[in-house]
């Protein structure tokens, strides 16, 4: 845990992205397995990219004072992907159920909770791609060493 200490302003937007996008997947499967999609089939792609995109922006976190600027820069953009596809493959998912929003009928209280949740959630994914933008473009993660 003496990476947490280590940490600069860019390192901590990670975690907060990592955060943003834990309760993301965590939004993504309820809303999939509950509710108005229940019984419908589950795709795994937002909950694996998002685990990956955890274990990897850990891993970068712990070693970030001992990488090249480039090097975690460029590890940070591939994360930044990995967020940015969970995101894209959870809004293909409630494309179908949105649009239907879009017709000026009455719609059961399931499917609007479900839609509520859906934006909830990609908007979530949507400002922890943002942070990890901000960390790919800011700088070093880790403080210099004096």
């Amino acid at each position: 845990m003496n990476f947490i200490k280590k940490q600069g302003v860019m390192g901590w937007i990670v975690v907060a992205a990592v955060i943003l996008a834990l309760v993301s997947m965590i939004v993504y499967i309820v809303n999939s397995t509950t509710g108005y999609m229940d019984g419908n089939a589950m795709n795994a792609a937002p909950v694996i990219l998002t685990i990956v995109f955890i274990v990897g922006a850990v891993i970068l976190l712990a070693v970030s004072d001992r990488l090249d600027e480039r090097v975690s820069g460029a590890i940070l953009f591939v994360l930044s992907l990995l967020v940015a596809a969970s995101a894209l493959v959870f809004i293909v998912e409630r494309v179908a159920v949105i649009s239907d929003m879009l017709n000026p009928v009455n719609h059961p209280d399931a499917q609007v909770k479900t839609v509520q949740a859906a934006i909830a959630g990609i908007s979530l994914y949507l400002v922890s791609f943002l942070a990890m933008v901000v960390a790919t473009i800011g700088g070093r993660l880790a403080k210099k060493e004096d």
